[in-house]
Formats: structure tokens, C-alpha cells, sequence
């Protein structure tokens, strides 16, 4: 899972879209979304809370 955050970092992503609830979602911030790593932080959304948090904007 390591590289996965590796590729994110890399391209500056803001953020990481996932279903996979077993792994990548289990380890977000449940309040805020978030995971930090390497000294960033990157919101880690489902399909739905994306297009979501889209519409806010």
C-alpha cells in the first residue's frame, strides 16, 4: 500500500478516491478524511462523498 501513497505524493494529489474499505479507507481521519504522510495530507473519498464534496466547491 506504501507505493500507492508514494504515486499520490509524487503528483501532489489532493486527493484519493477508494471503495476499498477494508484497507484505504479504514485508515483516514473519520472526521476530517484525511491521511498524512511524507508531511502531507491528501482527503481519502469515496466515489460518492466525492462528487459530494465537488458540489460544495
Amino acid at each position: 500500500m506504501q507505493n500507492f501513497f508514494d504515486v499520490a505524493y509524487s503528483a501532489n494529489a489532493e486527493y484519493i478516491i477508494s471503495e476499498n474499505t477494508k484497507h484505504i479507507i479504514q485508515i483516514r481521519d473519520r472526521k476530517t478524511k484525511t491521511y498524512s504522510f511524507n508531511g502531507r495530507k491528501v482527503k481519502i473519498l469515496r466515489a460518492k462523498e466525492f462528487i459530494e464534496e465537488l458540489s460544495l466547491k
